[in-house]
């Protein structure tokens, strides 16, 4: 019988079946993007199972639940439909969320993964160029012992005019002072060039995250990790430049040697900006599936996929309620008749009647029989 609540029971596995379909295909591409290597064989069989398995479930579950009135045929369609969603669930949810956006989360998680290199570049890069405020202090030195040595060789010392022994002696001072600023120059400018290199492979990072190409992303790590072991190396650099660089002066009275205030002073600067021995941690990468990335990004670049998988997972269950609900209601099972409406022929004289009816006058027209 062709009733209401047979043509909207219809409709509703209709709809049961293709949320079934769809999260068949999602299956089935979610399986192939866990494992390109392995073919579409395997996730295409897989598919077919979860669409026949799934469709045929919900539709008898559906038609049961709009006919079953007692309690014991309630309770095993209401368990069967939630068990069912469940399956559905566990099985396809994920998978359609990865067909969906298996590939953002790709992109999403390679990016975030980005800033660990960045910390660790530019902390490595601190370490190694620990000694730039000494450059200043070194050059400052050198520059006051030359002028300390053009005043002495000009008389301002009491000592005559000319360059003699001690003028020598300052002059000298001054050339090791400056050597000493121009080889911490050099190891802080080397440090810096080592940096830009591991600039250029973070930006090959970023660009590698933005086509969520995991291999050129590799690769850029690899770049990445081996500019900050070398600024690692650059650490202990200076200490030879600074054992070398400065005055000792001994005293005429106890023979004592101390540090002249210059030296001194560069001494505990230095003392104060060596950073500890140690090798800068940096992120080892470890490639991630699409299914990997899809549950790391649920709540970030995958929340769409999982919001849709849900609900495709779940609308049979809301079906199969409707249904159940729809079942209760007795003016739904009324047949379906669908409108009557007269012919062409019936249409032509209806309306010739009603002219000569107008043309004559009104006239009451006696069925047959009364």
């Amino acid at each position: 019988m062709n009733t209401h609540l047979a043509r909207s029971v219809r409709a509703l596995q209709l709809a049961a079946v293709i949320c079934a379909a769809f999260a068949a295909i999602g299956v089935a591409s979610g399986f192939h993007a866990a494992d390109p290597a392995s073919g579409w064989f395997v996730p295409l069989v897989a598919g077919v199972v979860v669409a026949v398995g799934f469709s045929i479930t919900w539709h008898v579950l559906i038609g049961a639940a709009a006919k079953t009135r007692r309690l014991l045929g309630l309770t095993v369609v209401i368990a069967g439909g939630i068990i069912l969603a469940a399956l559905a669930l566990a099985a396809s949810a994920q998978s359609i969320a990865t067909a969906l956006t298996g590939t953002a989360a790709v992109r999403a998680e390679l990016s975030r993964q980005v800033t660990g290199y960045t910390d660790a570049l530019a902390e490595a890069h601190e370490q190694a160029t620990w000694a730039q405020p000494l450059v200043q202090m070194t050059g400052a030195s050198a520059a006051g012992y030359r002028a300390l040595a053009e005043q002495e060789a000009g008389g301002q010392f009491g000592t005559g005019s000319g360059c003699g022994m001690r003028c020598a002696e300052l002059q000298t001072f001054g050339d090791s002072w400056s050597r000493s600023a121009s080889a911490l120059q050099e190891q802080v400018n080397q440090a810096d060039k080592v940096n830009r290199t591991g600039l250029d492979a973070v930006g090959r990072l970023r660009s590698a995250a933005a086509l969520g190409d995991q291999t050129l992303f590799l690769a850029a790590t690899q770049e990445v990790g081996s500019a900050v072991a070398s600024l690692d190396g650059m650490v202990t650099a200076p200490d030879g430049i600074l054992a070398s660089t400065g005055v000792i002066t001994v005293s005429s009275t106890d023979r004592t040697a101390r540090l002249d205030a210059q030296t001194a002073d560069l001494t505990a600067k230095a003392r104060e900006l060596r950073p500890a021995d140690g090798k800068t941690e940096v992120p080892v990468f470890v490639p991630q599936s699409p299914s990997e990335a899809t549950r790391a990004q649920m709540f970030g670049a995958s929340a769409p996929g999982w919001i849709a998988g849900l609900a495709i997972d779940g609308l049979p269950l809301l079906f199969l309620f409707l249904a159940l609900a729809l079942g209760f209601e007795p003016l739904l099972r009324d047949e379906h008749k669908p409108l009557e409406r007269p012919t062409t022929p019936e249409r032509n004289a209806k309306v010739r009647e009603d002219e000569a009816d107008t043309a004559q006058g009104s006239k009451i027209h006696l069925v047959a029989g009364e």
